[in-house]
Formats: structure tokens, C-alpha cells, sequence
């Protein structure tokens, strides 16, 4: 598949990233985010909400990707997942983590996803032990 195309009237891609929060909790040499210098900034669910209403009319995506700086640090995660999966715009739901809040993450939130993806950065809030935890966590 191109990345995109036209196919049943609406405009076809692979991936859609949205920046849930434009922060994070790491502070990494080459952040593009520019963490921790940026002001702590999350996404508005009632603006989400009505740009997703209008895109997912004319387009479609295989994978709805939530990024940031850090997606964890949004207390509403569970509801712009909820709305990503409601408006039928893509096929799967993606988060992409540094992982290091995993532990506390509610299960509601891992339950509604399709995919996670873990950034994992030479860190002491997320070890190796921390790691194989996450993974068996996926795996049930």
C-alpha cells in the first residue's frame, strides 16, 4: 500500500500520530520535544473530539498512533482512546511509551489498545526487570 491513496471515498494511510502531550518525564540529550524546557502542555479532549468527527469522514487509517513527549501523562488517555476507537477512523490503536510509567498504567487503558510500543532509554526508572514486568503484562 502507498502511504496514501483513495479507496470507498476516503483518503487511505498507514499511520496518524497525535501528540497527547507535548511533555515528558525524561529529560534526553536529543529530545525534539524539548523536554524538560517546555511548559507541560496535554491535548484538549473536546477539540480532539471534534477534529476526529470531521477527519474520520473523509479519511482512514491502519494505525492511530498516541505520542508525545509522553502519552502516560495524560489522566484522560482512556477517553481519546475510547473516541479514536468510536469514530472508526483506524483499523488499530497504537501507544508509544518510554515505559516508564507502565506500572501505574490502569489496565482499561492496555485493554483498549491494539499495539504498545516501548522507547526504551538508558534510564533507572525503567530497568531490565522493569522491562521483562511490561512484557508479561502485555502478554496477559
Amino acid at each position: 500500500m502507498p502511504f496514501v491513496s483513495e479507496a470507498n471515498g476516503k483518503i487511505q494511510s498507514i499511520k496518524l500520530e497525535f501528540n497527547l502531550a507535548e511533555h515528558c518525564n525524561y529529560s534526553c540529550a536529543e529530545c525534539s520535544h524539548l523536554s524538560p524546557y517546555m511548559r507541560p502542555r496535554l491535548a484538549a479532549l473536546e477539540s480532539f473530539e471534534r477534529d476526529l468527527r470531521a477527519l474520520s469522514a473523509v479519511y482512514h487509517v491502519r494505525r492511530f498512533r498516541f505520542v508525545g513527549g509522553e502519552p502516560l501523562l495524560h489522566k484522560e488517555i482512556l477517553r481519546f482512546v475510547s473516541a479514536v476507537r468510536s469514530s472508526g477512523i483506524a483499523d488499530e490503536i497504537q501507544i508509544c511509551t518510554n515505559g516508564s510509567l507502565l506500572a501505574r498504567a490502569d489496565d482499561a487503558v492496555l485493554d483498549a489498545i491494539d499495539r504498545l510500543s516501548v522507547s526504551w532509554y538508558p534510564d533507572p526508572r525503567l530497568d531490565e526487570a522493569g522491562v521483562e514486568a511490561i512484557r508479561r503484562r502485555a502478554s496477559a
